[in-house]
């Protein structure tokens, strides 16, 4: 199994503006709840076994909100994902340390933003990936962000990859006609 993160990120992105029903004022629990079935729905489809809140009885989260896990013929966790819906930058810090807690070969962390605190946020990512005691250098960040532009009535999506030795490398950064 190979994913690119490009991939991920154009998949999420054209699911949201396009075959999503989310809308910009709909409820963090809504949008989760909808993220979580997209990543889920994306996981089994490329044979994984996608683990999270909200779709099977008694099943809880296995460390982040969502996880792609294979077991045969190695068990091992393909992708993370850890989303901060809140637009707060202690929240999103929290939820991008737990990505850097556990090993999968893809960690997606998905944050909306109120305000443009973008670059300060990527720095202090980058910072705490450096303060690692243990980096992995195989793994692979995807760090997507969402913003809404309220005099364009369009969503600001922006996903970069953020490396461990520090460095970044945008993907995308585009907005979209979104609903408020």
């Amino acid at each position: 199994m190979v994913f690119s993160l490009e991939h991920i990120f154009l998949e999420f992105r054209n699911w949201l503006i396009s075959d999503s029903n989310l809308t910009w004022n709909q409820s963090r629990h809504d949008w989760t709840r909808e993220i979580k079935a997209f990543f889920g729905q994306l996981g089994e489809r490329n044979e994984c076994v996608s683990i999270y809140t909200g779709v099977r009885p008694r099943e809880s989260e296995y460390l982040l909100d969502l996880v792609w896990k294979v077991q045969s013929p190695r068990r091992y966790l393909e992708l993370g994902l850890e989303s901060e819906l809140s637009g707060n930058r202690a929240r999103i810090m929290r939820a991008f340390e737990k990505l850097l807690d556990v090993k999968a070969n893809i960690k997606v962390g998905l944050f909306r933003l109120n305000s443009d605190i973008e670059d300060d946020i990527i720095q202090t990512m980058q910072e705490k990936m450096l303060e690692q005691a243990y980096p992995v250098q195989t793994e692979n960040y995807l760090v997507i962000f969402l913003r809404y532009i309220i005099d364009a009535n369009q969503i600001e999506i922006h996903g970069c990859k953020i490396f461990i030795t520090g460095r970044q490398e945008d993907i995308e950064r585009n907005c979209y006609p979104f609903e408020l």
